[in-house]
């Protein structure tokens, strides 16, 4: 036998001698120091020897002082059994351990020391450990086989409901006015009255329900359940425990662990991590009774059942039993109906389109109301299309809301065409909008638009384009169209008094009377050409 195994065996004698009040034969007991009043209670099923110097590591033999813990702990539950033909020799069995295999056939010594207190201890290769509760005060320790005294004995208190030594579980999940909570423990047991258990046998993720089924009788050992309750209190939800059980649950789905501890310090390590699909027994949304995912839980508490679901699982699942899962599918045939708007699209400035949905499901009583908030003045974006009741007579509906969506409306700028004859300084171009709704006009944009030419006065006759560009705006989808300037030759005679161009001045008779001129003033009244067009001086 390893030391490993050795320190298993005491770690399993200590648990089972909190389980006691007297050891008096084979049954359930609960070990309590004399000298710091705690309880053991086996938290983990490993433990550290060195072979050496035989020195064990106890830490995973916790011990407690509140007895509205240790009460309800199923870890403090202990069946002690003597081996035949042995004085002071027992094996233990526990939270899943059974110390006479752990330790490869050695048996653990209780030796009594009067007034009903015991020793404990455990040899191996002829080195023996006393097993002790650690020195230090307070409600929690654990067991050592560091030498203390005064915590070396312990009282050995059977477990029973007709005592105040009782095992009870507390009621955890309240619904419709009762309580629930589950339990995975080791030792089979019967319900006190006013108690029913369940077992898990189908999941129907598609529905969100999970159903279950009563057991009836014996609960039997390793099998995680549900269990209905009294109250919120132990005290008034006492389990009749048993020695052993022949009966059996077949196609339970619920899981459950022994261990939740992660004791670092002291290197015990042993939980199982919370995962996003598992689900824990409380109450759904509606304020039924379910298996439902717990924020903010890192471990799965120990000695607790939990429901392993996939992934994509609802978050919330509903219990029901066989006749009320059979009865919610009919209901829902007849009366389960998704109504979902249909998503629609429309140009700003425009009214609302008529407003229209589809169902799937079950048969629609009644007719549906639809709303938006948005309306002809609304910026472009996207609105929602909510569904609500309306007239719908259909006890299960669910309304699934379709979208507006609201697009910029076209607006064309365009640049108008206009003409000037050759010489002359550009007009004033002008534009005109088509498009703008509500009564809309240049403030509804965000930048103005901007007018370019590439001729001036001293172009050449021909046509120039007038662009435009650079207008935006958040409600208009905007497209710029150019216009035209045309230039044309000078026509006709026309009055002139003065010019700033540099030009040659001629008679009508083609005599060159200036050359360069830029001005008329001095010349005699007549008729004269400039720049090759006739012109007037008054």
């Amino acid at each position: 036998m390893n030391k490993k195994n050795l320190l298993l065996s005491s770690a399993a004698l200590l648990l089972s001698l909190s389980a006691h009040a007297q050891l008096s034969g084979d049954g359930y007991y609960r070990v309590q120091n004399t000298g710091t009043n705690r309880y053991i209670s086996v938290c983990d099923d490993k433990a550290d020897v060195n072979v050496s110097s035989t020195d064990v590591e106890l830490g995973a033999l916790k011990t407690y002082a509140s007895l509205d813990r240790v009460l309800s702990d199923p870890g403090t539950v202990i069946y002690i059994k003597g081996v035949p033909g042995e004085n002071y020799h027992y094996d233990f069995y526990g939270q899943g351990l059974d110390t006479y295999k752990l330790a490869n056939g050695v048996h653990l010594t209780i030796l009594p020391m009067g007034n009903n207190t015991y020793t404990a201890s455990g040899s191996y290769k002829g080195a023996s450990k006393t097993l002790y509760d650690d020195w230090r005060p307070g409600d929690e320790g654990y067991v050592t086989t560091d030498k203390t005294a005064e915590n070396v004995r312990w009282y050995i208190r059977p477990v029973s409901s007709a005592t105040d030594n009782y095992f009870g579980v507390k009621g955890e999940a309240v619904s419709d006015g009762k309580y629930y909570t589950t339990l995975y423990a080791s030792f089979p047991f019967t319900l006190s009255e006013g108690m029913k258990a369940y077992y898990i046998s189908e999941i129907d993720e598609s529905l969100g329900v999970v159903i279950w089924d009563e057991i009836q009788g014996e609960v039997p050992g390793g099998c995680p359940v549900i269990l209905q309750c009294n109250s919120l209190n132990a005290t008034d939800n006492r389990l009749n425990l048993l020695t052993s059980s022949s009966a059996t649950v077949n196609g339970n789905l619920l899981s459950g662990v022994y261990f939740g501890i992660n004791d670092t310090k002291n290197g015990h390590v042993n939980y199982l991590p919370y995962s996003s699909n598992m689900r824990m027994i409380g109450r759904t949304k509606d304020g039924s009774l379910g298996f439902v995912k717990r924020n903010g839980l890192t471990m799965v508490p120990h000695n607790q059942a939990y429901l392993a679901a996939s992934v994509s699982a609802p978050d919330q699942l509903k219990l029901m039993t066989r006749a009320e899962y059979e009865a919610y599918k009919q209901r829902l045939a007849v009366e389960m109906v998704t109504i979902t708007a249909d998503s629609q699209t429309r140009e700003y400035g425009d009214e609302n389109p008529q407003l229209t949905y589809t169902t799937t499901g079950a048969t629609l009583r009644g007719v549906p109301e639809l709303t938006t908030t948005a309306d002809a003045t609304s910026a472009p974006g996207t609105y929602p299309i909510v569904v609500s009741a309306g007239s719908v007579e259909n006890t299960m509906p669910t309304y699934v809301a379709g979208t507006l969506t609201i697009t910029k409306a076209p607006l064309t700028i365009t640049a108008l065409s206009c003409s000037r004859e050759a010489g002359k300084d550009n007009p004033s171009f002008e534009l005109t909008y088509t498009g703008f709704k509500n009564n809309d006009g240049t403030e509804k944009l965000s930048a103005q638009p901007v007018i370019t030419c590439a001729a001036n006065a001293s172009s050449r006759p021909g046509t120039y384009p007038i662009e435009v560009s650079g207008a935006e705006s958040d409600y208009y989808a905007i497209t710029h169209v150019a216009g035209t300037l045309t230039v044309t030759e000078p026509d006709g005679i026309r009055e002139v008094v003065s010019t700033t161009q540099p030009a040659d001045v001629y008679t009508v008779t083609g005599l060159l009377l200036r050359r360069n001129a830029t001005t008329l003033e001095e010349l005699p009244k007549g008729v004269y050409v400039i720049a090759g067009r006739k012109v007037i001086v008054k």
